[in-house]
């Protein structure tokens, strides 16, 4: 057995998955969050705690 497919198995990779995780919207969604990290992470300064609320709403828009 190929390193690649152990990968695969620990991953539960079928072929199925591995479309949806190659397609390009899934690559674009996931790199539209990076800008609300960036801005949840430094706006701490601005607005104490409530840096939170885009924090959690981006970590949402990841997993949706």
């Amino acid at each position: 057995m190929t390193l690649e497919r152990r990968v695969a198995q620990v991953f539960r990779l079928t072929d199925d998955n591995w479309m949806k995780h190659a397609n390009p919207w899934s690559v674009w969604t996931r790199y539209s969050v990076l800008p609300l990290i960036v801005l949840a992470f430094w706006s701490r300064i601005w607005i104490g705690w409530w840096c939170l609320i885009p924090g959690i709403a981006s970590l949402l828009w990841v997993f949706l």
